[in-house]
């Protein structure tokens, strides 16, 4: 029987001369049977080492996000962020990394299983459905679909940006970014590049906390800290490793060194700097109730109100949703968080009450089984191979209907 995990030794990889593309972004599309025309499109944005799969089936074979917001009459859009997935990707093969079964373990799907002092809330994760570790059925469906990363955060992130603004203005419409880990972080950079098409930003366990970790050697091993360290080079403009709009405007990240010395994680600069761009959109920070982002969410909140925006901070525990770790879209209560974001965008903003619905284990017939209702999309990219030139493609293109939801 193969073994569903073995570590691959580092290798270069070498092709023949030619051209390529690269920061193209294919795109999942989910169309409902009976569109509502006052409901906003969803974008969801996955995280580090994911592809737009994680958003359409989980480790249970139960069907994902995508569908739930589908079903209750959303146009939903799952990209596959640029050098991810099905859009293209490992250009630089010697530059990209893999997580590893044993990190996943520890910091995800088998927490409660931790002996970490500083961690105690990982014993209550109770959600991952099954035991959380190799040879699980449903880890070991999980972690096939994982793909390498990207190394170069810089790259990745203007990609995204640019691509995911690009999939706004194909829209012509305001949608609404649903964004977990890193992904959370591309729907503010898109945010401060194209205002006017966000409507709402929920951001599910973002990258943080700004300007540093809170993951050290704990053991031996990688795990949470109950405080933060200074890492230069890390998330220099606080949300992202790329220029943000500030006012009073950041030349360089050695600007936000007013932040720092003895205030170092208070963030307390003097005078404080605005995020123009992010200031008129609504936006909900996501924490879970065992994750270890419950160590540095709030310093991502208390960034983002400084810079002047409007956030509200969720802990789920505190909304009667218990028992869930960071990756609780993929749990087995993760239909009860998307009900839960459905909520606050009824509450806090103009989407209508209509959307709103009990959370259920599995979808109606609102969504063809068949999947005739769902398309692919293809985002053409803005660069190409730096020794080859072929023609660009200016509008997305789309092409035939995918069948198997967990192809990526």
């Amino acid at each position: 029987m193969a073994q569903p995990h073995r570590e691959v030794p580092p290798t270069v990889a070498t092709c023949p001369p030619g051209a390529f593309s690269i920061g193209q972004m294919r795109v999942e599309s989910l169309t409902p049977t009976v569109i509502r025309k006052n409901l906003m499109p969803i974008i969801l944005l996955h995280g580090d080492y994911h592809t737009a799969s994680v958003w359409l089936t989980k480790p249970d074979r139960r069907p994902g996000w995508a569908y739930f917001f589908a079903e209750r009459g959303h146009r939903v859009y799952a990209p596959h962020l640029p050098f991810h997935g099905r859009s293209g990707a490992l250009v630089h093969y010697e530059r990209v990394k893999a997580i590893t079964p044993q990190t996943v373990e520890n910091l995800y799907t088998a927490i409660n299983k931790t002996n970490n002092p500083e961690w105690p809330a990982a014993k209550t994760h109770t959600q991952w459905p099954g035991s959380g570790v190799r040879g699980d059925p449903f880890f070991d469906e999980y972690f096939k679909q994982l793909v390498p990363l990207y190394m170069d955060p810089h790259e990745r992130q203007a990609a995204a940006q640019e691509a995911v603004a690009s999939l706004l203005r194909f829209l012509k419409r305001p949608a609404i970014l649903v964004g977990q880990g890193s992904g959370a972080n591309v729907a503010w950079l898109v945010a401060d590049v194209a205002p006017d098409l966000i409507h709402a930003i929920v951001a599910v366990e973002p990258l943080g906390p700004p300007f540093g970790s809170a993951l050290g050697n704990i053991n031996g091993q990688l795990g949470p800290t109950s405080t933060f360290t200074r890492a230069a080079g890390i998330r220099q403009y606080g949300l992202a490793d790329i220029p943000m709009q500030f006012d009073p405007p950041v030349a360089a990240p050695e600007s936000f060194e007013e932040l720092f010395g003895a205030t170092y994680p208070a963030f307390e600069p003097i005078p404080p700097r605005k995020l123009t761009n992010l200031i008129e959109i609504l936006q909900l920070v996501v924490t879970t109730e065992a994750s270890f982002h419950r160590f540095s969410d709030w310093a991502t909140v208390h960034f983002l109100r400084q810079a002047g925006a409007t956030v509200k901070h969720h802990r789920l525990e505190e909304h009667g949703i218990r028992g869930n770790g960071h990756l609780c879209f993929l749990e087995k209560n993760s239909n009860d968080v998307a009900n839960h974001v459905l909520n606050w965008l009824h509450n806090e903003t103009d989407v209508p009450k209509l959307q709103v619905l009990e959370a259920r284990p599995s979808p109606s017939l609102a969504i063809s089984p068949s999947g005739d209702h769902r398309q692919s999309l293809i985002l053409p990219s803005e660069k190409t191979c730096p020794t080859k030139q072929r023609p660009v493609e200016t509008e997305l293109k789309p092409i035939n209907t995918i069948a198997n939801s967990s192809q990526r």
